[in-house]
């Protein structure tokens, strides 16, 4: 019977315990709430434009030369010609332009769009000295964790 009293006695113990930190948790870092009104715009970035264009292109044959060199040649015999699609990201209000192959990574696309529409800083290559120049932290003050730094 005592070993029953004294684990139900744990148990309360062990909840209080838990339920005491996590109110303090809730109290200190959870009690703000902030609230949107996207119907009153304060200002926009400039947009990023991105389309998918077919470029055409050719199949070409490797060839090792005598000297070590590799030549590009034309096989007629199985010249393949085709159109493959890749995305062209333009800046407006810039002259620049960028693209991107289809092969380009997921999460490295998202990141440069996502650099490129906050900092308003064109995408460049090569992308890891891009997202050094386009660093989230220039804007943002030091207490804010964005998640998106480069390591």
């Amino acid at each position: 019977m005592k070993w029953k009293l004294l684990f139900f006695m744990s148990v309360i113990v062990f909840v209080v315990m838990n339920c005491s930190q996590y109110k303090k948790v809730v109290k200190e870092e959870y009690n703000r709430v902030r609230t949107t009104h996207p119907m009153e715009v304060a200002a926009y970035h400039d947009p990023i434009k991105l389309e998918i264009a077919w470029v055409p292109y050719e199949e070409h044959k490797l060839v090792k030369t005598k000297r070590n060199e590799w030549k590009m040649i034309k096989d007629e015999d199985i010249l393949i010609k085709s159109n493959m699609p890749m995305i062209l990201v333009t800046f407006p209000n810039s002259t620049d332009s960028l693209w991107l192959d289809m092969n380009t990574d997921n999460e490295m696309l998202g990141k440069l769009v996502k650099h490129a529409m906050m900092t308003q800083v064109p995408v460049t290559r090569p992308f890891s000295e891009y997202l050094e120049i386009a660093k989230c932290g220039k804007c943002h003050p030091n207490h804010i964790d964005t998640g998106l730094e480069t390591e």
